[in-house]
């Protein structure tokens, strides 16, 4: 198959092209996870129950 990259260029972009892929994947799961500590932080009956939990009264 005839290409205007030699096969060390090709190499290099696929290898480049690898990374973004595994970087915006792990960033999905980082901030996956970073909503989900604001919003269990953020919600008042999260805060309530815990509270009853902690000082059953």
């Amino acid at each position: 198959m005839k290409t205007l990259l030699n096969a060390e260029e090709v190499r290099m972009w696929i290898e480049h092209l690898t990374l973004g892929q595994e970087r915006r994947k792990n960033g999905a799961k980082k901030a996956a996870e970073t909503r989900r500590k604001k919003q269990k932080r953020n919600n008042p009956m999260n805060t309530l129950f815990q509270q009853r939990t902690v000082n059953p009264q």
